[in-house]
């Protein structure tokens, strides 16, 4: 997947989940909710695509009570996966970082113009002569 897509809660989501596996080669729709909250639905379907996995709905008779689960059948498929999605994760983050650098830039540039007209305008008053006058 292109990293355009991917956002930084939703990766995080996703390492959260990969890491889960590390303990369990499976894990339950209520599990998945609690660590991926409203990505859990796409995080799962990628899992599938990417991983050999088997997927369960579960009983479909009440829509709220979701007991399907995600079993992964080669667990080493996982590292690649996390590595992969840390990977994003540090673009994200420096990228973030980066646009932070750059606003703060900006403020100090602005601060520094503010400065700079006040100056002039003092200067400008004590050249004319009139603070003598006052």
């Amino acid at each position: 997947m292109d990293l355009k897509f991917h956002n930084k809660q939703r990766t995080e989501a996703m390492i959260a989940v990969l890491e889960y596996f590390h303990f369990t080669s499976k894990i339950d729709d209520t599990k998945g909710i609690e660590l991926s909250g409203a990505y859990w639905d796409s995080i799962k379907n990628e899992i599938k695509e990417r991983c050999a996995a088997n997927s369960s709905r579960g009983d479909n008779i009440d829509p709220n009570n979701r007991n399907g689960r995600l079993e992964i059948l080669f667990i080493w498929q996982v590292d690649s996966l996390i590595a992969e999605y840390k990977n994003k994760l540090k673009i994200i983050k420096d990228g973030e970082y980066d646009r932070e650098l750059d606003n703060k830039s900006k403020h100090a540039a602005i601060k520094a113009n503010r400065i700079l007209k006040w100056a002039i305008g003092i200067s400008a008053l004590a050249a004319t002569g009139l603070p003598q006058y006052l």
